[in-house]
């Protein structure tokens, strides 16, 4: 097999035990940040692991990887709302692949890539856009992914401990309406057999 035929075998997929999801920050709902929730045996009675998931597009439920086109470009929509201007690439030199043969070079890779210049004054180093006070989406996204969707994770926690203390609630008013529907002969048994507790314990009133 050469070097070219391996070139069109992609390996795509999900990923067995575990399940690709999509989280987005609060307010900016077009900025989606891939996740991985990985499934955990029933006896720890857990919740899914989430990780965050770099595994890009190779592992959708159904995956068309077209090499031709390359792949998605989530930044390139941010890249363009910046104003740089467009640039020229240059050819590639021998020692850009450090003087490898032609004959085991790889294909260039066909699909268009368009390179960026910043005009004179422009921002351009996430650095540059912190230190002038600016949150770029760049930023968003990795503070939503660093975080791991804990807002997500803290909401769903917050709703479970809600659904429980409603149960709790309900259970307690469940024993309240049982001990007021309670026949009174074993309430009156109940009063009978805390008297003789106290009674022989030696307690006694005035």
């Amino acid at each position: 097999m050469t070097i070219q035929q391996k070139l069109h075998e992609v390996t795509t997929g999900p990923i067995i035990g575990s399940n690709k999801i999509y989280s987005a920050p609060q307010q900016r709902p077009d900025i989606l940040v891939p996740f991985r929730e990985i499934a955990l045996h029933p006896s720890a009675n857990e919740p899914p692991l989430r990780l965050y998931d770099t595994s890009g597009p190779y592992t959708e439920d159904a995956a068309k990887i077209d090499l031709t086109a390359g792949l998605p470009k989530p930044r390139a929509g941010w890249i363009a709302a910046r104003g740089y201007a467009a640039a020229a690439g240059r050819e590639v030199k021998p020692e850009d692949n450090g003087f490898t043969p032609v004959d085991r070079l790889v294909p260039l890779c066909p699909a268009p890539h368009r390179i960026h210049v910043a005009r004179d004054s422009q921002t351009v180093t996430q650095y540059e856009f912190a230190r002038a006070g600016i949150v770029t989406e760049e930023m968003i996204y990795v503070a939503h992914r660093e975080n791991l969707g804990r807002y997500a994770a803290h909401e769903q926690a917050a709703a479970a401990a809600r659904s429980r203390r409603r149960k709790n609630a309900s259970g307690e008013k469940k024993n309240w309406v049982m001990a007021r529907s309670a026949p009174a002969s074993i309430l009156a048994l109940r009063l009978s057999r805390s008297a003789w507790m106290l009674r022989d314990s030696g307690w006694h009133s005035g």
